[in-house]
Parts: C-alpha cells; sequence; structure tokens
C-alpha cells in the first residue's frame, strides 16, 4: 500500500503549535513528500511516501492519496497556511499576454485528449510574463480541497522555474536544469539568461533513454555540451549510472544547493541538498 522513504521530526516540533506551522506537499506520480516549517521558516518535519502497490495492484492516483491522507496523523492537523505542487507530465506554457480566461477549454483539449473529469488550473507567473496551464482531475482537487480547504494548488514546474531561476540570477549564460523524480521522471528547463526557453516532463526507463532526453535538448537548440552546464536536482546519486553517463557527454555538471529561503536542522545534514529541491521551491508560492 506504500513505503515510507524518508521520515524526521525536530526535537522542537510541537503538535500544539500547528495552527502557527506552514505545510508545504508535492504530490507527484508515484509519491507525495511534505514538509512542516515554522514562522522562522526552520522545518521541523520531512515525509517522503512512494505510492509503491503490491504486484498486480492498481490504484488510482486519487485513491494512493486518500490512504496516506487517512494514515498518517500529521497531516490531519490544522496549519496555519497549505501550499500543494503537483508533479504531473501534462501542462503547456503560454505568454502571458496571449492568455484567454475565457478560452480554457480549448486549452484544455490540446493538453489531454480524454478532458472528461478534467479541471485546468493556470498559474500566472507576472514576472516573468509567463502563464503555466495544467490539468488536474476533479477527483483529485476535491480530495486535497476537502482535507486542506484554503490550501493553494500549483505545478511545481512552475516553482521549479522561479527557484532555479533566483538560484542562477546573478549568472550569465544558457542552462540546463534538470529535476529527477522518482528515479523514473525527469522534469528537464532550458534557460538562457532569466529567460525560459524550453521545459518538459519525461519518463525513463533506462539510463540510456535518460542521455537521449537530454542530448536531444542540446541537438534541437544547438547547445554545445562542452559549453553549457547542466544543473541537477532530485534523486540521483554521483555514483548512480545515469550520473557517470552524464558526465561522459556534458562537461560541466554540478548539484543544485539547498535553497536558502528555509533553515535547516540536524537532521537534514544527513541528506543529500539536491534531494529535496522540488519540495523546498514550493516555498516561492509562500
Amino acid at each position: 500500500m506504500g513505503v515510507v522513504v524518508q521520515d524526521f521530526v525536530e526535537k522542537s516540533f510541537d503538535k500544539k503549535l500547528c495552527t502557527s506551522y506552514s505545510l508545504s506537499i508535492l504530490i507527484g506520480m508515484d509519491s507525495l513528500f511534505y514538509l512542516i516549517s515554522d514562522r522562522q521558516n526552520q522545518i521541523l518535519a520531512l515525509h517522503h511516501y512512494s505510492f509503491l502497490t503490491k504486484k498486480g495492484e492498481t490504484l488510482s492516483l486519487k485513491e494512493s492519496i486518500q490512504i496516506k491522507l487517512l494514515r498518517d496523523e500529521l497531516l490531519r492537523s490544522t496549519f496555519k497556511d497549505v501550499t500543494i505542487g503537483f508533479a504531473l507530465p501534462k501542462f503547456t506554457l503560454l505568454p502571458r499576454k496571449l492568455y484567454n480566461e475565457n478560452e480554457k477549454d480549448v486549452y484544455l483539449k490540446n493538453i489531454i485528449k480524454d478532458e472528461q473529469g478534467y479541471q485546468l488550473l493556470t498559474d500566472h507567473l507576472e514576472d516573468l510574463g509567463v502563464s503555466n496551464i495544467y490539468p488536474i482531475k476533479n477527483e483529485v482537487i476535491h480530495l486535497v480541497k476537502g482535507y486542506f480547504p484554503v490550501s493553494k494548488i500549483y505545478h511545481n514546474i512552475s516553482s521549479l522555474f522561479l527557484a532555479f531561476k533566483k538560484e542562477i540570477q546573478h549568472q550569465k549564460g544558457k542552462h540546463i536544469f534538470i529535476n529527477v523524480q522518482d528515479k523514473q521522471f525527469l522534469q528537464l528547463l532550458f534557460l538562457d539568461g532569466k529567460e525560459l526557453i524550453f521545459s518538459n516532463f519525461f519518463e525513463y526507463k533506462s539510463s540510456e533513454d535518460f542521455i537521449y532526453y537530454v542530448l536531444m535538448v542540446y541537438s534541437q537548440f544547438r547547445l554545445k555540451p562542452e559549453v553549457t552546464p547542466v544543473t541537477l536536482a532530485g534523486h540521483i546519486l554521483p555514483d548512480s549510472d545515469i550520473y557517470r553517463l552524464l558526465f561522459r557527454y556534458i562537461r560541466h555538471i554540478r548539484f543544485v544547493q539547498k535553497p536558502n529561503f528555509y533553515r535547516y536542522g540536524k537532521n537534514l545534514e544527513t541528506i543529500s541538498e539536491h534531494f529535496y529541491y522540488d519540495l523546498y521551491s514550493l516555498k516561492v508560492f509562500s
């Protein structure tokens, strides 16, 4: 029914103070992460849950989320504010000036073939002049809104873009940013200076698949692997086959550092800095 991958609660956490705490949740295709922070932006708890099922068992995203929400006592607390990010493959980016609220049905049909049962949500990234449009099943929205009525919902590609843009704000040139999720999905952003040129969500089954998608972007935009750097985030390690293969083709590779908008305790010192960057990045919306 699921596996707890990471779980810690700092000694300073006080359940009686949850109404003064902030909750950030990231829901992916096969996982749910969350963190709890206080008014000083100190992370008090971090949890990583994988939606693994028994062989032959198939659960919908709604069922997987519901099981977790029912079983996790901390998530049943009342929080000061709740931010929920969805890391899902279907989304499209439009220049803000071209976005038309009355065309949402058209956008939905262009994003997903069978649009029945879906709701279209939009993140307006005003400072960047971009709107991110994405569908989420109605049953999933109703579920999370039932548990967290005042929550704000975003697509995590929006928060990754804003957080990484801040990460390289003093750098010039072209950059590739890759976030690895659940060891089977990669989110790729290509930025030229502060401008987002390309973004996509890929599913991979092997290290060869992974490097294929990365080099495809280099080829499509005529980037030089010996010049344009790659920054990595998410669940990838330097001793992995994927990293070694990347290093064979890409000269400049680094792991992203933890963003400075949180304070990190001793428990997080044991976790690789880049592992939960996508979860941390939701802070840009709070």
